[in-house]
């Protein structure tokens, strides 16, 4: 069988058209998502402060020449819990001194775009620039590099009073934010007001698609994250951020800016890194570390044979504190029972009477 040249012509044309297609449709789509989310500036890009696996962050600048930060988020790569649309949502109608605050947002192409004030560090960033570097000498390993923290004490309080402040602000709004630590607490200036930010896997009340009982467990960061998550506890709620401040004051008062509970690769290092600072916890309702949640078999606590360790005294935790408010503070949220921990609530009114 012989075929024409308007034959193989026409098979061309299909299989361009094919190709295309997808093209086309994608590139409709975006610019009807552009109109849905139009900006109300355009943003020169300047350079990238931050990339990770699921968004960018950019310095850019807007049209009146002000710095800002973009934070660039690809839609088909925004897995759960991360939800960049309820982010916006979030810092949009949130309005506090301390809580970052909405400028504008936009999508571009297959990006969604959150545009907020730049600041110019994050704790961590903080803690470096008023660290001091020593040099240790070991006969058997050579030099080595160590920092000292020297944040000024009455920082590292009002630090603690600023996050406290945002909390009781989130929590009164019914969202819990989920993953309070250092790279998202910003500063304008190395002595302005701490801004909690980053609402990427916040959980709202009445909004989020998780059920109440149970929600994504995978949340927190590092050493920041609570024992109960750590468990597999999944109907937590407000108090897995006042556990996160708590080893937040462990930073913040510190020798070298670190916590001393490490996360190393896994949940289990966190825990055992967990039990050797602040005790291992126990099922005996007489013992001080007493945490009845894991009295539940759904959590094998009881599976597992925790050597047991007492807690590190509060001079060793907060090596720098001198003040007994803080620590007490400390002792009211590092608690393993969730329903222990204080609100943030009364932990603000408890700080502002003292």
């Amino acid at each position: 069988m012989t075929y024409d040249l308007s034959y193989y012509l026409s098979i061309y044309y299909f299989c361009f058209l094919f190709s295309i297609v997808p093209s086309l449709y994608y590139a409709v789509l975006a610019i009807l998502y552009s109109q849905k989310y139009p900006s109300t500036m355009s943003y020169v890009h300047e350079e990238a402060i931050y990339r990770g696996p699921h968004s960018d962050i950019l310095r850019a600048r807007d049209s009146n020449g002000k710095a800002v930060a973009l934070k660039i988020v690809d839609i088909d790569l925004c897995f759960k819990p991360h939800d960049i649309e309820h982010e916006i949502a979030l810092v949009k109608k949130l309005s506090h001194p301390n809580v970052l605050l909405y400028l504008d947002s936009y999508r571009s192409g297959e990006d969604r775009v959150l545009v907020t004030p730049l600041y110019q560090f994050d704790l961590n960033q903080l803690i470096s620039h008023y660290a001091r570097k020593q040099t240790k000498f070991d006969l058997n390993t050579g030099p080595s590099t160590v920092h000292k923290n020297e944040l000024p004490l009455n920082l590292a309080k009002s630090i603690i009073l600023g996050i406290t402040k945002a909390l009781e602000y989130v929590h009164a709004n019914k969202i819990i934010h989920r993953d309070v630590k250092p790279a998202n607490i910003y500063f304008s200036s190395p002595e302005s007001e701490p801004i909690l930010g980053d609402f990427g896997i916040s959980y709202e009340t009445g909004y989020s698609d998780e059920p109440e009982h149970e929600k994504y467990l995978d949340i927190c960061s590092g050493s920041y994250k609570p024992p109960e998550v750590c468990f597999g506890v999944s109907n937590y709620s407000y108090e897995v951020d006042m556990w996160s401040l708590g080893i937040l004051f462990t930073a913040l008062y510190s020798a070298d800016g670190s916590p001393p509970i490490k996360s190393g690769d896994s949940d289990i290092v966190l825990i055992n890194s967990m039990f050797k600072a602040l005790g291992t916890p126990s099922l005996d309702p007489k013992h001080s570390r007493y945490w009845p949640v894991m009295n539940n078999d759904r959590y094998h606590f009881k599976s597992f044979r925790f050597e047991s360790y007492d807690s590190l005294p509060i001079e060793k935790l907060l090596p720098r504190c001198n003040d007994p408010i803080i620590k007490t503070a400390f002792q009211s949220v590092a608690v393993y029972e969730p329903t222990k921990r204080l609100s943030a609530a009364k932990l603000l009114a408890w700080l502002n009477r003292n």
